[in-house]
């Protein structure tokens, strides 16, 4: 069975969902790299204040360049969809936290890991 594609991202399967935006796990046809692709929903992408925000956060975050922030591989618009390519984070902290699997030492160290993201996010 054919996959959906947007451009040359074979879209694998949907790893979550929001009010704006829906997240894609693809394959980038290019190199054969598994990725997160983020696309503004079809519903929101009629408004152009939406579909600014959505460029403007590509473009922001295409800039940050910090170990803690999840880079950015590609940043566009295919057949009026707009999109943004980032690196594949596996993992969900939903899970420790709810089930009270998060030591607090391993949560001081992810908790400074986001802060540290969040400085440099600020500086940039």
């Amino acid at each position: 069975m054919d996959r959906p594609e947007l451009g040359y991202y074979r879209i694998e399967g949907i790893v979550g969902c929001g009010r704006t935006g829906i997240v894609y796990l693809a394959t980038d046809s290019r190199d054969g790299r598994a990725v997160a692709l983020k696309v503004l929903r079809e519903d929101v992408s009629v408004d152009p204040v939406y579909r600014e925000r959505f460029r403007r956060e590509g473009s922001l975050l295409a800039g940050l360049q910090h170990p803690n922030v999840m880079p950015i591989y590609d940043v566009g618009e295919i057949d009026g969809g707009l999109f943004i390519a980032a690196r594949l984070v596996s993992g969900n902290l939903k899970g420790l936290i709810v089930d009270d699997e998060l030591d607090v030492d391993v949560a001081m160290s992810i908790l400074t890991a986001v802060a540290e993201a969040i400085d440099a996010a600020h500086e940039a």
